[in-house]
């Protein structure tokens, strides 16, 4: 086997159709593609950047590399961790499926989805920014808003005439001033708290790492010193990033709409409502509301 060519084994209950159409839910996402089943991105390791291909055969992910430097056993191994973070392949779902199918709300979205795994954002950067793009807009203006970022500050990698982006790193984004993200629509407030963080991440004041040490509840609270992260963003990011089970940002719209269309009833729930709702799901609440926004992906 090529060097250049190596795969994942996928557990069983792994749904690699229901993981694309969630990575399909925007056609102006910028940081990979899908095309014809298969996911292109680009990831730099060890100061090179690799594009590559994902594709699916039975109970296997494939890993091409299709432009990059030679890779390393270290570069394949991260490449690999890369990628079982992102599609949280590793993960037993035994114990969730349990819990859903006892769980009346749970029971037909845990059933129509099965094997669907919570879609990650391994960049700890790139969680923390999204969330703050993502604050009191739709999410079309806040893919907007990224791509605008990604596109202008992003490091590239051309392949057959195509342009594949990395997200921009702290640095960069530390710099960035409202003379250059004005233009492309970025709030002030937002433009402060891209570049607030971003700064706090190159001075070391926050980190994936620091966190990953940490309980939820004191990672939540790190988390919400920082300028512009509120309780949902910092939820988002350990939800997200972090990979904490029990992150559960409550007062999420999406979250209040699921649950609504799931129970026939015109009015959202109470966050009081909710917290009852949720007692059962300890231990998985990540799962059970992303779960909860999956359901209300049209496509």
């Amino acid at each position: 086997m090529s060097n250049n060519k190596f795969y994942i084994q996928l557990p069983m209950d792994f749904s690699y159709s229901e993981c694309l159409k969630f990575l399909c839910r925007s056609d102006l996402e910028c940081l990979f593609s899908v095309e014809n089943e298969q996911i292109y991105f680009p990831l730099e390791v060890e100061k090179s950047i690799f594009l590559i291909r994902l594709f699916y055969r039975p109970q296997r992910l494939w890993i091409e590399i299709l432009k990059g430097d030679d890779l390393t056993d270290f570069g394949k191994r991260e490449i690999k961790t890369y990628i079982l973070d992102w599609l949280d392949i590793k993960r037993d779902l035994t114990d969730f499926n349990k819990m859903a199918k006892k769980d009346k709300l749970l029971k037909p979205l845990a059933k129509r989805y099965n094997g669907l795994r919570l879609i990650g954002i391994p960049n700890f950067l790139e969680a923390i920014s999204w969330a703050i793009i993502g604050q009191q807009i739709n999410l079309t203006f806040a893919y907007t808003l990224k791509k605008r970022l990604v596109e202008n500050y992003g490091k590239v990698v051309v392949h057959e005439e195509r342009k594949f982006y990395l997200f921009p790193k702290a640095k960069v984004i530390a710099q960035l001033t409202e003379a250059d993200l004005r233009p492309m629509q970025f709030s002030r407030s937002k433009i402060k708290y891209l570049t607030g963080v971003a700064q706090a991440i190159v001075d070391g004041k926050i980190s994936k790492s620091q966190l990953s040490k940490m309980p939820y509840e004191d990672a939540k609270v790190e988390l919400i010193k920082l300028k512009g992260i509120g309780g949902w963003s910092a939820d988002y990011v350990l939800m997200k990033c972090m990979r904490c089970l029990d992150a559960f940002p409550i007062s999420d719209v999406g979250l209040h709409n699921a649950i609504k269309f799931q129970l026939g009833q015109k009015d959202k729930p109470t966050i009081e409502e909710i917290e009852k709702m949720a007692l059962p799901w300890k231990g998985w609440k990540s799962y059970v509301i992303f779960y909860f926004w999956h359901s209300l992906i049209k496509k």
